[in-house]
Formats: C-alpha cells, structure tokens, sequence
C-alpha cells in the first residue's frame, strides 16, 4: 500500500512550499491585523478570529526574504500545532496536492541551512516541480517532541491556551477590572485605572533637558511638581508626530521600592474606560513574547471589537533610570515653573446642564466617570444624590441641577460624574454630559455682571468665559461655593467623603 500525504502548497516569492494539511484549519484573507511593538520583525501582530485572538507571522520575513507589500492574493493559513494556533502570511495559495512518500526527500543533512524548517522536498512531475515541506515545529519555535503529554493525551500547551481563552458562563460573576485606553500610531494600549492618576492636556511648552533618556521628551510642571513626560512613540521606535487637539498626558502612579514615581505618558489620544471582566483578558502568545515586550501583560477587545494592547506602566522603562532623572533635574524645577504662567492662562473642563455651558477650573477636577449605581443616604438634602463607591473610595454625589435649582431631567448615556477634589475632599457631582478641555485666558474671564440675567444663584459663580472670540459663553462655577456652602447638607457631605 502506498503511504500519501496532502499538502497545501503555497507561495513567497518565487519558491513553493507546502504544509501537511492535518496542520491547516482554514486559509483566510489578510484580516485587520494590530501590530506589537518592539516584536521581532517576522511578526505581524495580532488578529482577532471569531472572538479568539491569532498571533500571525509573516512568512517573507520568517524565512529571510525581502518583506513586500501585501496584494489580492495574499493569504494567511491559520496553522493548528497540538491547540497552538498561529496565521502564516504567503503570497498566495496554490492548491492541494497529493503527494506518495516515494516522491519526498527527506532532508538528513544540513543544506544550506534549511534543516532548521523544512521535513523535505517533494519532488513533483519526475523531479520538474519542487515543493520544500514546512515543519511546523518550526514556525511555533519549538520542536514536536517536546511538546509534554498529559493524562487526557492533550498537550499541557493546549490547556493553557483552552484555559486562557475559554469564554465561560461564570464570567459575569469575575470581578470587573478597569483600564484607561489610548491610542499611539493606530494602535491601542491600556494602563489599569489605578496607576492613572489625571489626564491632562499636552501643554505648549515641554522643557528640554540635557542627557534625558531618548524617550523622554522633558520636563514640564504640573500642580506645582516636577513632572518627566515619557513619549511612548519614541519609547517604541515609532515615527513621530506633532502633538494635536486629541494629544494628551496621562499621568501615571508607580511604585518603585516602595517610594511612588510619577511619569507623564506622550499618547495620541485617550479613547474610553474600558470595564472587562479578568477572565476577557487573554495572555500575550508565546510567540510573541520577548524581553522587550514584557511590559505588555495581556490582550483584550474595546467596545468597537478591536484589540488592546494592556501595559504594566512599571515595566514600559528602567525605573532607576528615571528616577535618577528626576532627581538629577531637581534643580530645573524652578527654572520650569517660570515658563509657566497660571496667571496668564487657565484650563476648564466644561460640562452642559440644562442647555447651558459651564465648567470647572481643571485643578478642581480629579476625574470623570459614568453614573455607576448611586446608593441613598437618608434624610440627606434634597440635591444630594447619595454615595457611590469609587475603587474602594465613598464618594458624596450630588444632583447638580437639583443644586443649581434647575429643571429636573431623566438622566441618558450622556450623563456623567465629574469628580471635584478641593484640599483632599472628593465630591462627585452629576451633570447633563460631559464636554472638553479648554484654555482661556484671564482676560476673557469676566466677573459676573450685576445685572446677569441667569437661573441660578450668582453665588455660585466665579465669572463667565469668552471663547470663540465671545461667540461661545461659559459660567465658571466656583466649586468650593457649589459644594461646601453654608447650609444642613455640608456638614453630612463632609462626612461622607471620609469614608474609605
């Protein structure tokens, strides 16, 4: 009896290659695909396949060849080794062949190298075709037989990979974890919420310093601290791109022998709180695991379905190179906080209440949130919403129309808290949406008129913006007025906020 075997054959470049079809679940089209930085270079990235996420691999590149751009007729062939899964990009696909054993060679000896990846050479249409046999082994980075067998007869590489992205019916009952999301040359990264302490604007004027690390971009003042901005293009050998509008500094909390350490992360752009359950978030593959990328511990999906990169903030650079920076430039800080005129400027974080603009000095603004469940506190004021709890945090929330004595609505999914912290004190207030960051400057901000024609207590007020050249009018409130005023609810409110 004649032994055969069946072959996908394909092409890169020139030259036809085939695998064992046992070992091909599915050819596919080149599906989105998000790239990881710092891996080696025959690595694509990652796909999402039907809600299973696929390390993919180019093929080009893998074998040494010049990498071209990708056509039509490029395919990826999701490769199944003992549950390891893994996409292979070619050039294109060619058929399926039937080949006898008499017709392959086996490769016994080294040939140019090419022990290291190919099982054999089939020799087609007496000898006028060749098609050099991929061994898998080779292209999951490890050999069959060390692929250790358990009990059930599945590998132990195949459980972990069952295990870890096995979506189960007890997942809604896995504690919720939150990350702040944000993107950097189209690609998408999150940091877990509490590293993030703010998120702030790019400011105009970032100071450079003398033998700063390359990814660090300087200096720059924040609430009367020093504060390095580390610029996560330059971090990952990426291209650069001016700053713009969407541009902003996340700044984040780390631990470093038990001191804290806070850095200034450079992003394109911040996208959304993401709130997963632990068990949504699938390991990095094996494949693409490397000491440059350990920082990124994990792989989950935003609301849109498209892959995030998780970070561990500690691990993105050497902490005792930064904080030999930071101490080392002690002394700027001064010259810093020259370049930095409050007096000159401000920033306001506006919100809508009732068709009407208002907005916050951002100093006074900790954070803003979704409406989460709100629990009563009784005999509470009226405007007083209740407590919620905040990552372990009670918080007083209030009812700002109710406060301002406006009309009274049905909250919607544009409804937020946003979280004003005065001295320490953290008080969450409920508005109708929440609109953007903007700078103004003092001259624009105008005392509020005597005569001023409004619904709300003028107490309340600390002045009224002009943006847009007076087109666009915004109340300033004074928080500290609007939250600490003199009447039975303060005291109750107080209290509340020191409960943690």
């Amino acid at each position: 009896m004649t032994v055969t075997n069946q072959l996908v054959t394909f092409y890169l470049g020139q030259e036809s290659y085939g695998i064992e079809l046992d070992y091909v679940q599915e050819i596919i089209r080149l599906p989105q695909i998000v790239h990881l930085p710092k891996a080696p270079d025959h690595v694509e990235g990652l796909a999402n396949l039907r809600n299973n996420i696929l390390a993919v691999i180019n093929g080009r590149r893998k074998f040494g060849l010049p990498r071209t751009d990708h056509t039509e007729e490029t395919r990826v062939a999701v490769l199944d080794f003992h549950g390891y899964k893994l996409g292979y990009v070619v050039d294109r696909v060619s058929e399926v062949i039937t080949v006898n054993a008499e017709e392959i060679e086996e490769i016994t000896a080294e040939k140019d190298g090419q022990e290291k990846f190919l099982k054999g050479v089939a020799k087609l249409n007496n000898g006028q075709r060749l098609v050099m046999i991929i061994d898998p082994a080779y292209l999951f980075g490890q050999a069959e037989k060390d692929i250790i067998k358990n009990d059930g007869g599945r590998s132990e590489m195949e459980e972990n990979i069952r295990r870890s992205t096995r979506m189960t019916e007890n997942q809604a009952t896995e504690k919720i974890e939150e990350f702040v999301s944000f993107r950097v040359a189209r690609e998408d990264y999150a940091i877990p919420i509490e590293n993030v302490q703010e998120i702030v604007h790019v400011p105009s004027v970032i100071n450079r310093v003398p033998n700063a690390p390359e990814y660090v971009d300087g200096l720059i003042s924040l609430r009367n601290r020093i504060l390095p901005i580390v610029n996560i293009r330059s971090l990952y050998g990426l291209e650069q791109s001016d700053f713009d509008e969407r541009s902003r500094i996340v700044v984040v909390r780390i631990k470093h022998s038990g001191q804290p350490l806070t850095v200034g992360l450079a992003v394109d752009a911040v996208n959304e709180v993401l709130r997963i359950s632990a068990g949504a978030v699938a390991p990095v593959p094996d494949l693409l695991r490397t000491r440059k990328t350990s920082e990124i511990t994990g792989v989950c999906k935003s609301k849109n379905q498209s892959l995030v990169y998780i970070l561990d903030p500690a691990r993105l650079f050497s902490l005792e190179e930064m904080v030999e920076f930071t101490s080392q430039n002690v002394d700027y800080e001064q010259e810093i906080q020259s370049t930095v005129q409050p007096d000159d400027e401000e920033q306001l974080v506006t919100f809508w209440l009732d068709s009407e603009e208002f907005a916050a000095s951002i100093t006074q603004v900790q954070e803003i949130i979704r409406v989460p469940q709100v629990v009563r506190v009784p005999k509470a004021p009226d405007y007083v919403e209740g407590v919620i709890n905040i990552r372990g945090t009670i918080l007083p929330v209030i009812d700002l129309r109710k406060k301002l004595n406006l009309s009274q609505y049905n909250r919607d999914e544009q409804s937020r808290i946003v979280v004003i912290n005065l001295d320490g004190q953290r008080t969450g207030l409920i508005v109708d949406s929440a609109r953007e960051v903007v700078k103004i400057s003092c001259a624009d901000i105008e005392p509020v008129p005597e005569m001023l024609d409004t619904r709300i207590d003028t107490a309340f007020i600390q002045g009224v913006g002009k943006l847009a050249g007076g087109r666009r009018m915004v109340i300033i409130l004074d928080m500290a007025k609007v939250i600490l005023a003199d009447d039975d609810g303060a005291p109750g409110l107080l209290q509340a906020n020191e409960m943690n």
